[in-house]
């Protein structure tokens, strides 16, 4: 028993040699691209740290948020605290120490009237 050599078909082979040559070209390029995605990653990640502010790794967003969050809560602080202080009559004249706000009487909201003086105004 002789077993004959089995002749491959030259088209199956060129066909097979194109799909590898294509599966390389693939791999090439899509391990390029994974290169430039790493790439730009560890750019992102440096820009990142130079962008955040001391050992806190706070963006410059947020520290200016903050900021203005404590800016804006010490112009609360003022303000109240200027009301509590008493303020000088301002149209006596500047060496006239007398107080214009009235201790026994806080000042109202802006834009009302004390009711009854208001109402013994009509009635005169």
């Amino acid at each position: 028993m002789t077993t004959a050599v089995r002749q491959k078909d030259p088209k199956k082979v060129a066909a097979g040699k194109a799909l590898a040559e294509r599966n390389r070209t693939a791999r090439e390029a899509q391990a390029r691209e994974m290169a430039r995605e790493e790439m730009a990653r560890e750019e992102m990640a440096a820009a990142a740290e130079r962008r955040s502010l001391g050992d806190w790794g706070l963006s410059l967003n947020t520290a200016l948020g903050i900021a203005g969050l404590g800016i804006g809560l010490y112009g609360l602080y003022l303000a109240r605290r200027s009301d509590a202080v008493p303020r000088y009559n301002c149209a006596r004249g500047a060496d006239d120490t007398s107080v214009g706000v009235s201790a026994a009487a806080p000042p109202g909201p802006r834009g009302t009237t004390d009711a009854p003086s208001a109402a013994r105004s009509l009635m005169e």
